[in-house]
């Protein structure tokens, strides 16, 4: 190979190597923080008194909250003594998703067989947010959605709560769902007023007479949920469905949190899988991240590996050949190409996620580190002693390149 063909194989391998170890930093990095949180947590196993000492720490503790607080949501007649009242609010749409299929071309067509295409569908149904409706690739149904009224989703945290001895911030129990349907309370007036902004908005969009008379016919009240829609039994675009749901006042929770003042306030923290407060007994790992997260992860993991793999595959054979030339058998070219390229590969990944996990769980990633070289020093030994046996009794096997060469030029 010329010297410049062989700077560029170089080149090429050694960006995919740097690319390779950028993803593989880069999904390790929140894993480490989500580990790290778990990690530094200090377990707190009497809440029944202030630990001066744990100031400024990170914390994880189970115990009972309480609060006399009266939460509430007058607009729509929500009134609950509770730690935390929780809004979710639906919009009904009509949404566009690609459905794969095959269509079969006959011999009277430009091709033959079957074409695997993916074609857009429309579906009806309830959705977290308003839905885009101009960039349907039906232009015809452009300008099909719309909101009867726009309601924020959200939730309002007691600004009084007590956690033993310690009090929880109400920036940690907003962290926390609502539980218990909450019921809904609203009163005439209220569904007028309410119903008069939906009224408004039907009429813009769908053409109906506004009529005073009406405007409570357009809010429909059942149990903790308030339907604003013609008529509740029948979705139809552009209604809008709003639940409501508690968390009682005196509840067992585990916070994760920092201590401040005899107060757990939310951990600053780039993680946003973090939870800083849940209903029910959770272990501190359970509240730094998701499971659903883990496919995520390792998905990453599997593509920076494999383009480290490449990287080194790429590279092989021009640095081997190198190598040998100026020291002689290295041992690595005893083992097929592709085997050494992964065993190299996987090598430089542990050692990469190794050292990203260094600050969390310093001993086992040095210790790590520290073996990987070794490892890669027997294999090559193996080989070494291998290929050397090889050349000595004349039996070429295991794909060997120098040995080869040596034995031509005997």
């Amino acid at each position: 190979m010329k010297i410049g063909a062989t700077h560029i194989v170089i080149g090429a391998g050694l960006l995919l190597l740097i690319g390779g170890i950028v993803i593989v930093v880069a999904s390790e990095s929140n894993n480490v923080e989500r580990a790290g949180l778990a990690d530094r947590a200090v377990e707190i196993g009497d809440i029944g008194s202030v630990d001066a000492s744990l100031e400024g720490k990170v914390v994880h503790a189970v115990g009972t909250a309480r609060t006399d607080e009266t939460l509430m949501d007058s607009a729509y007649g929500v009134s609950e003594q509770a730690l935390v009242l929780d809004r979710r609010v639906e919009y009904y749409q009509k949404c566009q998703k690609q459905k794969s299929s095959y269509i079969i071309h006959h011999s009277n067509c430009d091709t033959d067989g079957e074409v695997y295409t993916s074609i857009p569908v429309y579906v009806d149904m309830w959705c977290d947010a308003p839905v885009n409706s101009s960039i349907f690739t039906n232009s015809s149904l452009r300008s099909v959605n719309y909101v009867l009224k726009t309601v924020r989703s959200g939730r309002t945290a007691s600004n009084t709560i007590t956690f033993g001895a310690y009090k929880l911030s109400k920036e940690l129990a907003t962290y926390m769902g609502g539980s218990c349907e909450t019921a809904v309370g609203m009163e005439e007036w209220q569904k007028r007023k309410v119903g008069m902004d939906v009224m408004k908005m039907a009429a813009v969009k769908k053409g109906w007479k506004v009529d005073e008379k009406y405007y409570g016919d357009w809010v429909h009240v059942s149990k903790n949920t308030v339907y604003l829609g013609r008529d509740e039994r029948i979705a139809q675009i552009g209604d809008v469905r709003i639940k409501f749901s508690s968390v009682k006042p005196e509840a067992t929770v585990s916070v994760l949190g920092v201590v401040r003042g005899g107060t757990i306030v939310p951990v600053e923290t780039d993680d946003e899988y973090y939870i800083g407060m849940k209903e029910g007994e959770h272990a501190a790992s359970e509240m730094s991240g998701k499971t659903e997260e883990r496919a995520s992860l390792w998905l990453l993991r599997v593509c920076g590996l494999l383009l480290l793999f490449l990287g080194v595959r790429i590279m092989y054979r021009s640095i081997v050949e190198w190598v040998e030339a100026k020291i002689g058998t290295t041992g690595l070219s005893w083992y097929s190409e592709n085997t050494a390229c992964l065993v190299i590969a996987v090598a430089v990944w542990l050692m990469t996620t190794c050292v990203v996990w260094i600050p969390v769980r310093p001993v086992t990633s040095i210790l790590t580190i520290v073996f990987i070289p070794i490892a890669i020093v027997a294999f090559a030994h193996v080989g070494r002693r291998n290929t050397i046996k090889a050349i000595r009794d004349g039996s070429l096997y295991g794909g060997l390149m120098v040995g080869q060469k040596k034995l031509d030029n005997n």
